[in-house]
Order: C-alpha cells, then structure tokens, then sequence
C-alpha cells in the first residue's frame, strides 16, 4: 500500500502547480495515516512528507499547532467508514491560510 501511494504521488508531482501542490501534499498525508506503515512515528513521518511535498514545490511550510491537534486528528479520523481526503484537505488549507494571513499582517 505505501510502495503504491508513492508511486501515484510521484506521478502527479509533475502534474501539479500552485495551489494544488497544498492539495497533493495534504491528501498525501492523509492515505499515509490511513495506511499506518510504522508502529509508532506515523504522524511525524507524515507531516514530514506533507511539508517535504511543500517544499519541493517552494510552497509554505504547513504548520499544524499544537494547540490544533484534537482538531488535526478529527479531520483524519472523521471519514473512517467512507475513506476521501476531502475533510483534511479543507483542514490543512484553513491551517495554511491562517498562517499566511499571521506573517502578511502587521505586528501590533
């Protein structure tokens, strides 16, 4: 399962352009979650990937609080019986919206 997930991601990294890397990197994240390939680490190891796709692409960094992370995990869990990466998504580009507007607003 992960051998496929990498080979479908490397397929669409010269497919995908602007806003979309966001969207490659986050549903990424969310089919490793899903797949679960370590016994301990796999939420480290999946932010690490989601941003490493970010970077590639010279996107931000997506940062997800730690005060955020009850709301990180339900967005993963919340569509367990019928697997779409639709509500993680949304997730990770509120988080990264609201991250661009904290560094473009002035500081008080």
């Amino acid at each position: 399962m992960l051998e496929q997930l990498c080979k479908e991601t490397n397929e669409k990294l010269g497919n995908v352009h602007d806003i979309l890397t966001v969207k490659l990197a986050a549903d990424f994240h969310y089919r490793f979650m899903h797949i679960k390939p370590f016994g301990a680490g796999n939420i480290t190891v999946g932010l690490l990937m989601m941003n490493y796709i970010q970077m590639m692409f010279r996107e931000p960094l997506i940062i997800i609080p730690g005060e955020d992370k009850a709301k990180y995990l339900a967005a993963i869990k919340m569509q367990k019986d019928t697997p779409t990466p639709k509500t993680f998504e949304r997730f990770v580009g509120e988080k990264l919206l609201s991250q661009l507007r904290k560094e473009v607003s002035p500081q008080k």
